[in-house]
């Protein structure tokens, strides 16, 4: 049930992370959808495997957080930890159970993160958060988004183990070659990475407030790759290698055995083989992903975000780097535990387990072994045979195998002209490298054009926007002048009807003073001739003798009285019309003495507002002036920026253009690569193919030498035979002459 809170609505929400970043507009919003509620104790504000995207705070009492059964972790809602969303993740990884009775809000993330996203992209609104705060870094820290994925108490022990740096302009944090011991957050302030190479020192990048750095190095546990410098004065925040490990990589990496894996990849997830790719093509496991951690770095942005991603390759190191990077992203990833194996042949087993894990490749030395050619038949020479038949045919033959194994010798030697190619190929492999390096930096010479591309399209619409609010006061300012005209204008009639009504209650006094001289000259006549009546009574008495004269007087007297009664009664009349009108002329008097004071309070009220009008008018037309000042001059800044933009638009273009030349570059470095990988995989089987002929050759050597002697002991043997056949035919011929001696001797006996 929802519930009204009893402390002020912002000031809690205020107070909670990260929430804190908010501006008192945006929390106001915020607020007409937050959901404020109680709940009894024992009561479940979310289950394990939730996914409702609320973040959901504790505002008091106690929370316990289940595993299962098993309780993992109390949330006290006076500890700083209860400024952060309870078991945030999703899907919930906990069970969070009321132990005490608790206050709790509800918050919609996804409307958290429009009006976070509003307020940083905001150019002209205050930052809700004080630089100067003494958390202002802990913002900063929960806007990671690696950080954003760790529980409430990490997030905690993290905040309580980070402490501050102060450092000048020119202060190194660390150097190349040195150990990594610390990840640092730039809190206020500049800093540059650079490195030293064969080409002397580059610029990598450079990081401002809210970047972090230096966690290759203690994820991969090689020395820096880089030596960091301060820009500027500024604030870092550290955290200890041990820490680091402890409270963010143990429980942010998720790692699996082979067998889940498997599962997982049953399920749509990817392997992403990140070594180099002379290692994968050694080995890797079946329809992997090959994207080397050099080139991860800028070719993440390509992986689809609603896979599953399983990172291998050499346990310990470019893959726990990878896995980090890959979080950073926001992308969904696990670790497979022990790397990819090193194997002999097609089946291995991993560290990790003991599962199966089939590999492709081609054995230990990374490619096939040749069939050695078959050696040619070594024949001895029978030395039962006949000396004169036997040994001639057997010296032929040891001729022949002579000429056969210098064809051999002479045969190795071509083969072994390979050598000379090696010196090439590392010199192919070395231009490789300084490519790639190259194309590295470039791609990161690129990525710092298009921050400075976005840097500048901000500062435009930062420009554009001031420049509309400029205008809008301008327009502001002219309005008011022709309020303030209008005003004058109204100020100028009233003072007209105040003149006016001044004269007319002259007018209407004047008016009434001459009604009053008349009606007391009335009043004087009638007097007069009441006077006269008396008087004309009493002479009638006195003068009863006198009656005629008296008569007629007194007839003239009653005419006259008559008429003075007339007049009288006129009089009356005109009196009565005259204090009427004086009446009437005293009640406009009055309204005109008070429309004349309302006039005058108006006109007092005018006059201050006249001032004030003048005084505003004058401070519009200052602040006009200001305005088309400031309004020239961003006009100015803003030609200048659009220059400025065209002028990195044109780079960019040239950059893209080099970044489409570097592309077909890597291309080509790839298929140089693969055919300098496939000539390693030759070279290495003709260094064993060289190996064995060497030995072949000195096999060779020795069996020619055999062979020259037992050609020179045949030769001897044979001119032997030969000098004893040469004594054979001698003493045959001597025979046959003896014996042809005795046949002629004998005809001639017998002839006798």
């Amino acid at each position: 049930m929802a519930v009204a809170p009893k402390r002020n609505a912002l000031e809690i929400l205020a107070r909670l992370v990260p929430l804190n970043t908010l501006g008192e507009g945006e929390l106001k919003e915020l607020l007409d959808s937050a959901e404020f509620d109680k709940l009894k104790k024992g009561a479940v504000l979310f289950e394990e495997g939730d996914t409702a995207s609320l973040n959901i705070y504790l505002l008091s009492g106690k929370v316990a957080l289940l595993a299962g059964k098993q309780e993992m972790d109390v949330v006290d809602a006076r500890d700083d930890t209860a400024r952060f969303p309870l078991a945030h993740q999703l899907p919930r990884k906990f069970t969070a159970i009321a132990r005490t009775r608790v206050e709790m809000v509800r918050i919609d993330n996804r409307r958290l993160g429009e009006l976070i996203a509003r307020a940083s992209q905001s150019s002209y609104e205050v930052s809700a958060v004080d630089s100067d705060a003494p958390d202002d870094w802990m913002s900063q820290l929960l806007q990671l988004p690696v950080f954003q994925q760790l529980p409430p108490a990490n997030i905690q022990r993290v905040i309580m183990g980070m402490e501050e740096v102060e450092l000048e302009q020119d202060d190194e944090i660390f150097h190349q070659g040195d150990p990594g011991d610390s990840f640092y957050m730039i809190n206020r302030g500049q800093c540059r990475i650079t490195r030293v190479g064969i080409d002397g020192e580059e610029e990598l990048a450079r990081l401002g407030p809210g970047d972090s750095f230096g966690e290759e190095s203690l994820l991969s546990g090689r020395p820096r790759a880089g030596t960091a410098t301060m820009l500027s004065d500024g604030v870092l925040v550290r955290l200890q290698k041990g820490r680091f490990m402890e409270y963010v990589v143990e429980p942010l990496f998720r790692r699996v055995g082979y067998r889940e894996a498997l599962g997982q990849v049953d399920q749509g997830a990817l392997w992403l083989d990140v070594r180099p790719p002379s290692r994968f093509e050694q080995s890797h496991l079946p329809s992997s992903l090959n994207l080397p951690l050099s080139s991860l770095r800028y070719q993440a942005s390509s992986l689809d975000p609603e896979r599953s991603y399983i990172v291998c390759g050499d346990a310990g190191g470019d893959d726990v780097v990878a896995a980090y990077l890959l979080l950073g992203q926001g992308l969904k990833v696990s670790l497979l535990e022990g790397g990819v194996p090193a194997t002999d042949g097609p089946d291995a087993k991993t560290t990790g387990g003991g599962d199966v894990v089939p590999l492709h490749g081609t054995g230990a030395n990374g490619a096939d072994r040749k069939e050695e050619p078959e050696q040619p038949p070594q024949q001895q020479p029978d030395r039962s045979q006949a000396p004169a038949g036997g040994e001639s045919r057997s010296l032929e033959e040891l001729e022949q195998e002579l000429g056969q194994a210098r064809e051999r010798l002479q045969q190795l030697e071509q083969e072994r002209t390979a050598d000379d190619s090696r010196e090439q190929l590392a010199a192919a492999l070395r231009e490789n490298e300084a490519l790639q390096a190259e194309l590295q930096r470039r791609a990161e010479t690129l990525k710092g054009l298009n921050a400075e591309k976005e840097t500048a399209e901000a500062c435009l619409a930062d420009l554009e926007q001031t420049i509309e609010d400029l205008q809008g006061q301008l327009a502001e300012g002219r309005g008011q002048g022709k309020e303030l005209k209008r005003l004058q204008q109204a100020l100028e009639q009233e003072q007209e009807k105040r003149q006016r009504a001044a004269q007319q209650a002259e007018r209407l006094e004047q008016e009434q003073a001459r009604t009053g001289r008349e009606l007391a000259a009335a009043e004087q006549r009638a007097e007069e001739l009441q006077q006269r009546l008396a008087e004309a009574e009493r002479a009638a008495a006195e003068r009863d003798g006198e009656a005629g004269e008296l008569r007629q007087s007194l007839q003239r007297a009653c005419q006259e009285r008559e008429a003075a009664v007339a007049a009288h009664q006129s009089l009356e009349r005109e009196r009565d019309q005259a204090a009427e009108a004086a009446e009437r002329l005293q009640d406009q008097l009055q309204q005109a003495q008070q429309e004349a004071e309302r006039l005058r309070e108006r006109e007092a009220a005018q006059e201050s507002d006249r001032r004030a009008a003048e005084q505003a008018l004058s401070e519009a037309t200052d602040r006009i002036r200001e305005l088309e000042t400031a309004l020239e001059r961003q006009q100015a800044e803003a030609a200048q920026a659009v220059a400025e933009q065209q002028e990195l638009k044109r780079t960019l273009e040239r950059q893209q253009e080099e970044l489409q030349r570097l592309a077909r570059i890597e291309q080509q470095l790839q298929a140089s690569v693969e055919r300098m990988e496939e000539l390693e995989s030759q070279l290495a089987a003709d260094e064993q193919r060289s190996a064995d002929w060497q030995r072949q050759r000195e096999q060779w050597q020795q069996r020619e030498q055999e062979l020259a002697a037992e050609v020179a002991r045949l030769a001897a043997e044979k001119e032997q035979a030969e000098a004893g056949r040469q004594s054979a035919d001698e003493a045959l011929e001597r025979q046959r002459q003896e014996l042809e001696g005795r046949v002629r001797d004998g005809e001639e006996s017998l002839a006798a």
